[in-house]
């Protein structure tokens, strides 16, 4: 039988990657991740193939890359009905402990030799892995640091099995060429609520692939999540997004926000003083901060340009770093079938998969500007929310 653990520790991260233009060789993550893709594919364990994804670039400044993917609006498993952000686990619901053993590709294993510090220091520094699940499942009872004013209050305790395990399974109902879920802690049967621990093994993740394709993003309950075990999103993209690109300004401590994008959001980013965990721990006070307040949130973790540059692409001297945007936005319960699509992460990144040929054929940036500011928070309660942000300890 195939070894599922993939052990890795810093040294495998890959912190620059070629241009667009030079195309990257594989990771050994990479390597393992697509021949297990692949091979899942050749022994049927998805509902469909991708062979007639149909892919363009929507004309306007915005770049966006449509893309027709008809069988996954009609042989999907339908969403389970979401109620609030708050909706707790329900173990008869279908969750991930209920998948095929088939549709398991790995499990993320990092180095338990390396210890969880969180202090400063450059981003290649050894502290820049936690000492997760895989590494040392004997813990009985853990819950989320809190700091200074209460930032991070609200995470709830969670129970910890001798096995919980950071698994990468398949998506069976694939948007693009290796669609994979991460299940963080998988046994723990924790509801779809952004964890420090998960958004870090998320980023962990993202930065052993050598490849700019390689996207890594969540929905949150009310933001378009359709199972409530949580999960994040990744796959490939053979595109450049604008988004990894947007020119951001700051707003407080290490969060920037969004300029000159439909959807208003903040963004942080990997750089020479922030390490991998103080990363997720920034993501994870803001997604806490928003839970608590019941704001449905999406995550997208990328390859881009440093923050506050201007350049449009990673071209001469703009500094590549890994951008982390998480837009706060209006709830929707329940995906609507008659949209050309629905707002959730991928499309508020710039990725729009259709789900039908009128729709594709049809489709304009302008439209699609509208279409997604419609989700968007008002300027005046952003503005309101750069408040309560600017409150929070970092």
């Amino acid at each position: 039988m195939e070894e599922l653990q993939f052990k890795y520790s810093n040294s495998d991260f890959i912190l620059r990657t070629p241009s667009w233009q030079n195309p990257s060789t594989k990771s050994k993550f990479d390597s393992v991740l697509m021949g297990r893709w692949d091979n899942a594919v050749t022994n049927g364990c998805f509902r469909y193939t991708l062979d007639d994804l149909q892919t363009k670039l929507i004309p306007g400044p915005m770049k966006y890359i449509a893309q027709l993917n008809l069988k996954r609006a009609s042989d999907r498993r339908k969403p389970q009905e979401m109620l609030s952000l708050s909706q707790p686990f329900n173990p008869n619901k279908f969750n991930f402990t209920k998948i095929n053993d088939k549709e398991i590709l790995i499990e993320l294993c990092p180095d338990s030799s390396i210890k969880n510090k969180d202090k400063g220091g450059t981003i290649v520094a050894k502290d820049c892995i936690t000492n997760n699940g895989c590494a040392d499942p004997n813990t009985d009872v853990t819950e989320e640091k809190k700091e200074g004013n209460g930032a991070l209050e609200g995470a709830a305790k969670r129970q910890k099995t001798t096995n919980s395990k950071h698994v990468v399974i398949i998506n069976v109902s694939p948007l693009e060429y290796c669609n994979i879920l991460l299940v963080p802690n998988i046994q723990d049967c924790l509801p779809q609520m952004f964890t420090q621990e998960g958004i870090q093994v998320a980023l962990e993740m993202l930065l052993l692939s050598s490849k700019r394709s390689f996207r890594v993003c969540g929905n949150s309950l009310g933001a378009f999540a359709s199972v409530n075990h949580l999960h994040f999103h990744a796959y490939h993209l053979n595109y450049e997004l604008k988004i990894e690109t947007v020119p951001t300004k700051l707003v407080h401590g290490p969060c920037h926000e969004l300029l000159d994008w439909p959807a208003r959001g903040f963004i942080f980013q990997l750089d020479e003083a922030t390490n991998v965990q103080k990363l997720a721990r920034y993501i994870y006070t803001v997604a806490n901060h928003l839970h608590s307040n019941e704001i449905a949130h999406n995550i997208f973790l990328t390859r881009g340009a440093s923050l506050g540059s201007e350049a449009d692409g990673l071209q001469g001297d703009t500094q590549e770093t890994v951008r982390a945007i998480i837009w706060p936005r209006k709830s929707c319960f329940g995906a609507k079938t008659d949209e050309v699509f629905n707002v959730a992460v991928c499309e508020l990144a710039g990725h729009l998969p259709i789900y039908s040929r009128e729709g594709y054929a049809n489709l304009t940036e302008e439209w699609t500007i509208g279409h997604v500011n419609e989700v968007s928070l008002s300027q005046q309660a952003f503005n309101t929310l750069k408040e309560d942000i600017k409150k929070l300890q970092f």
